[in-house]
């Protein structure tokens, strides 16, 4: 009988099926090795440990943490994290029946070190094995002599243990195919022998090194000699001091990312860096918080055309930002905020960097205007410009045409205009900061298409008018601050019925009216601010139900009668100014200064 026109098919489907019930299954004595496994590292306590659903199921390739080779089905990849409590020591030959070992996670688990002659030597004959993930434990230094056996390494993780003190390289001399190690969050200091890494196969193809958070200091780069193929150098975090030429970077010619943020390599012996000079191919930069002066490098951006991140962030930096002769369509983040950098933002920044995502001047002395072609970064996310010394107007193209825009940021700076914005088509803008400058004009309406913003502070400027009704609708406001303003008129009832807002100032205006039926609804309120102004009547009895509320200031008003009771329930209350009002009666015990360290500022006469 011949083969009809399905017999392939369906059996070309038995043959998938067969072989992911293998897969799933694993052979069985990786079964039992792995159940091995869970009885030796698992601490039986620790009810959140994923290794205690393995042996639920017969089909131990698909366990937690655990995957198998689609064509051997046997068991490539183990993750044993997250397994024990307490200080303990691990036996490594658990793991030799996985002859096809490929990855080892054994990261924060409090292994402390491994059994006397049970170290990671024995799993030399696992000739698989590239990646080994050891982060988040208690191994000392004695880890690294056990591990010169794994020549098959790629992968070696070791952060977050107790390494400390010197370091000597040759323990890393059969490691001759990692190119990855990592060893930040430690307290290492140093590495020892004369020649570093340069002895012939001592981590010439090692393209990733992760030092961060040790406690190296200026002098002991030395070891960075011969790490020719070294692409990311993080060594942010550590203990460089004084002025350093760094010529022990003069090697790494190939580096793509530099990571060397909260040091303190002051000065750079008056200039930057000078292997910095030679790099075409760097990604990512960050010299932030190490005390650097001099000019703004300029030259960094020219010569670097696939550069996507630069930070710059906390230095002395001077003189003017220049922009490249190029479009630098490649940086997405440009962070060289708290600098000393005293030109004007340069006109055509927009045009230069069209893909930027991220971009933060604040903190320098910038003056002149704000660019307009700021608008031309259609994927612009954050800018903040605060605490410069920039004038003019905000240019009416940074709200018609950032529709990417989350966050502007533009407080503290000699701003001036109103803002009568014809359209505001900031679609995704959740924080608008223009604090601190001279505006003038309403609150526009046009503000309320703003659907999803969270924070409005417009305080310290000049604004006029009233505080529009939509402001209470914001299904999304939660900071408030429209404080020490010109405002007049009385509260929208209902003024935040929408329930989100927890930070609301409202202080030094020329508020007034009575605030009966303003706070109906309150209920998520922290922070409640409406002192200086010449609110009249009663204080609300509905302020009691804003059960979240700690701080609440009302002092400085035209505000009568008894202080309602219903304030008795706000038990998170913190700070009550009610202090030159027309208020009287008694003051509530509850409200009086206690142990609960409140403080309750009240003038008034008590009948």
């Amino acid at each position: 009988m011949g083969l009809n026109r399905f017999s392939l098919p369906v059996a070309a489907a038995i043959m998938m099926i067969n072989a992911s019930l293998l897969v799933q299954g694993c052979l069985e004595e990786e079964r039992i090795a792995l159940l091995q496994i869970k009885t030796s590292i698992v601490d039986p306590n620790y009810m959140a440990s994923p290794l205690l659903s393995w042996g639920n199921d017969a089909l131990c390739c698909g366990w937690e943490g655990v995957s198998c080779d689609n064509i051997t089905g046997r068991v490539n990849v183990i993750s044993a994290r997250d397994a024990s409590m307490g200080d303990w020591y691990l036996n490594t030959t658990l793991f030799l029946p996985f002859q096809e070992l490929n990855t080892l996670v054994l990261r924060f688990n409090y292994i402390a070190g491994c059994v006397a002659n049970e170290g990671f030597e024995r799993l030399s004959r696992l000739n698989k094995l590239e990646s080994l993930d050891l982060g988040l434990n208690n191994f000392n230094n004695s880890i690294l002599s056990s591990l010169k056996g794994l020549s098959s390494l790629k992968h070696l993780y070791l952060e977050g243990n107790q390494l400390n003190g010197s370091i000597d390289t040759k323990d890393f001399d059969s490691l001759s195919e990692l190119e990855e190690l990592d060893l930040s969050g430690n307290e290492i200091e140093n590495f020892v022998t004369s020649t570093g890494f340069e002895r012939p196969g001592s981590l010439d193809k090692l393209e990733f090194l992760d030092l961060s958070s040790n406690r190296i200091s200026d002098g002991n780069l030395s070891f960075l000699k011969g790490l020719s193929s070294l692409k990311h150098l993080y060594l942010d975090n550590n203990q460089l001091k004084g002025s350093m030429d760094m010529k022990e970077f003069d090697s790494l010619s190939k580096l793509v990312e530099l990571r060397l943020e909260e040091n303190e390599i002051q000065n750079f012996a008056r200039t930057f860096p000078r292997f910095l000079y030679y790099q075409q191919d760097l990604l990512y930069v960050d010299l932030s918080y190490i005390k650097m002066t001099g000019e703004f490098p300029s030259w960094l951006l020219q010569n670097n055309t696939k550069l996507q991140e630069l930070y710059l962030v906390n230095n002395s930096l001077s003189g003017s930002f220049q922009l490249p002769n190029h479009s630098h369509v490649s940086l997405s983040r440009l962070d060289i905020s708290r600098n000393e950098i005293d030109s004007q933002i340069p006109t055509e920044i927009g045009s230069c960097f069209p893909r930027l995502g991220f971009l933060n001047l604040s903190r320098n002395h910038f003056g002149g205007s704000i660019p307009s072609s700021i608008s031309n970064m259609s994927v612009l996310d954050i800018i903040d410009l605060s605490n410069n010394r920039l004038s003019g107007n905000i240019p009416e193209q940074l709200v018609e045409g950032s529709l990417s825009l989350r966050g502007l940021v533009l407080s503290n700076n000699h701003l001036k205009g109103q803002l009568l914005w014809r359209s505001f088509n900031l679609a995704y803008l959740t924080d608008l900061i223009l604090s601190g400058n001279q505006l003038t004009g309403i609150l526009p309406d046009s503000l309320s298409n703003g659907s999803r913003l969270e924070a409005l502070d417009v305080s310290l400027n000049n604004l006029t008018g009233k505080i529009p009704r939509w402001i209470g609708y914001m299904s999304s406001l939660k900071y408030l601050d429209i404080s020490e303003n010109n405002l007049s008129g009385s509260l929208p009832s209902n003024f935040c019925s929408s329930g989100t807002m927890t930070n609301v100032y409202l202080s030094k205006n020329k508020l007034e009216g009575s605030l009966i039926d303003a706070f109906d609804g309150c209920k998520s309120l922290d922070i409640l601010d409406l002192s200086h102004n010449y609110f009249r009547g009663s204080i609300p009895e509905s302020i009691g139900s804003s059960l979240q509320l700690s701080f609440l200031l009302l002092g400085y008003n035209n505000l009568e009668g008894e202080i309602p009771r219903q304030l008795c329930e706000l038990e998170k209350l913190r700070l009550i100014d009610l202090s030159n009002n027309h208020l009287f009666g008694h003051i509530p015990p509850c409200l009086k200064p206690s142990g609960n360290s409140l403080v309750f500022t009240l003038e008034a006469v008590e009948d």
